[in-house]
Formats: C-alpha cells, sequence, structure tokens
C-alpha cells in the first residue's frame, strides 16, 4: 500500500474504505468478512475522536504566549535598565556587573531562559528595595528601614515604583501560566497522533491479512467495485489480483 504520511488523509482513506465495503452486499453477506469491517467501524470511531484533538487549532493559544513573552521583555528590559541607572547613580559597580547577563533582545531569548532571567531580576530587586512580604519577614528593623529608603528612592528617582515591580510579577505568572497552556495542547496533540498511528498500523494489518484476501476471491477483475478499491488501497488491480 501506498504510504500516507499525512494522519489526516488516511484516516479519511479508512472511511472511505468502511463506505465502500459496506455497500458490497456480497462482502458483507460474510461473517467473517463482517467481523474485520466492524473491526474497523470500532477502530474509526477512536480515529475521529483522536483527529478532533490532533487537528486542534491552538493558533490563539500560541498568539497569547507569544504576546505575553513580548510583553514581559519588555517590562523585563525597563526594570533592568533604571536598576542599571541606580547602581551608576549609586557607583555600585558589583550591581551593575550583575545586571550584565541580560542580552540586548530579549524576545529573541528561549521562552525557558526569560523565566528565570525575570525571576532573577524580580530577586534581585526584592534584594533591594523588599518589595515582597516573603522578603520582609525575619529581618531586622534596621534591615527593614534600609530596604524601604531603597524602595522610596527607585521609586522617586528613577520611577521603578512598586506597582511596576507587581505588573513585572503579574506579566511573569502570566507568560508561564501560557507556556504550560501551549505545552499541554502540545503534548495532547503529540499524544493523539501517537494513538493514531497505532490504530493506523493496525487498521493496515487488518487490511493486508483479512479484507485484502475477500476481496481478491470474491470480486472479479475489472469490477468497478475493486477498481474503486484498489485507487484507495493505492494498487493496481494486478498486484491484488496476486493476493
Amino acid at each position: 500500500m501506498k504510504k500516507i504520511e499525512n494522519p489526516i488523509e488516511k484516516v479519511e482513506m479508512y472511511q472511505n474504505i468502511i463506505n465502500l465495503f459496506q455497500k458490497n452486499t456480497t462482502l458483507t453477506s460474510l461473517g467473517d468478512f463482517n467481523k474485520g469491517l466492524a473491526k474497523l467501524i470500532d477502530n474509526q470511531a477512536e480515529l475521529d475522536v483522536l483527529l478532533v484533538i490532533y487537528k486542534k487549532d491552538i493558533t490563539a493559544i500560541l498568539q497569547n504566549k507569544e504576546i505575553s513573552k513580548k510583553e514581559l521583555a519588555q517590562l523585563l528590559h525597563q526594570v533592568a535598565g533604571i536598576l542599571k541607572l541606580s547602581a551608576f547613580a549609586r557607583k555600585n559597580k558589583k550591581l551593575e556587573k550583575k545586571l550584565d547577563f541580560l542580552p540586548k533582545d530579549l524576545e529573541l531569548t528561549s521562552d525557558k531562559k526569560l523565566i528565570k532571567q525575570a525571576q532573577k531580576i524580580l530577586f534581585m530587586v526584592n534584594k533591594i528595595g523588599g518589595y515582597s512580604i516573603a522578603n520582609m519577614l525575619n529581618i531586622s528593623i534596621k534591615q527593614l528601614n534600609k530596604k524601604s529608603q531603597n524602595a522610596k528612592q527607585l521609586s522617586d528617582e528613577f520611577g521603578l515604583t512598586p506597582s511596576k515591580i507587581k505588573q513585572l510579577e503579574d506579566s511573569n505568572n502570566v507568560f508561564m501560566q501560557n507556556i504550560i497552556l501551549a505545552d499541554k495542547e502540545a503534548d495532547n496533540m503529540k499524544e493523539a497522533l501517537k494513538d493514531i498511528r497505532k490504530i493506523c498500523k493496525k487498521n493496515d494489518s487488518l487490511l493486508k491479512k483479512k479484507m485484502d484476501k475477500f476481496v481478491a476471491v470474491y470480486e472479479k477483475p475489472g469490477s468497478s467495485f475493486l477498481k474503486a478499491y484498489a485507487k484507495l488501497r493505492a494498487k493496481k488491480e494486478e498486484t491484488e489480483k496476486e493476493k
């Protein structure tokens, strides 16, 4: 049989074969043939369900992921830039050096790397200004006052407000959620394709070992049914006669 790589075309081929078989009163009067046909019909029902999953349009999901990635990259670039301005103003060479890890074009970096970079920047910001509650726990009054002063300076002098930090955190969370959703849908499609191929393999075996042989025995060479079946099976009529 001619190999059909496209699973959608292959599933359609099986349905066309089933339709053709069901119109043949001679073959469908045979009990053993009907057992094979019933199996093909059962398999087709499974394939139809799997095909819905495999054909699912996830364009909008992928677009949302890319939009959230772009938004996160822009926010991250801005927050990192503000931190650099602050570090330069305070002559904090150590902080300036720490911020050198960010690439110029964040949108082109991998999804996982972008998340790690955002988390790293958020950690650095919280260490300086103590924007998160978790970062403010178990510290001394002196440290608390210091972080509060840093946060006020970053806000008043450089525009890095608590709302901007919250925006970065939210953007990072949204991007992670979109990655999870996109990955889940992609995994579902891969699993569906894997199951489709398994059933197709069973169908191919059933057609070759049973159904083709019934057709070869009961159909006369040159019949309209044999021509239609040979076309669906992508075989020449001579090949059918040899079986």
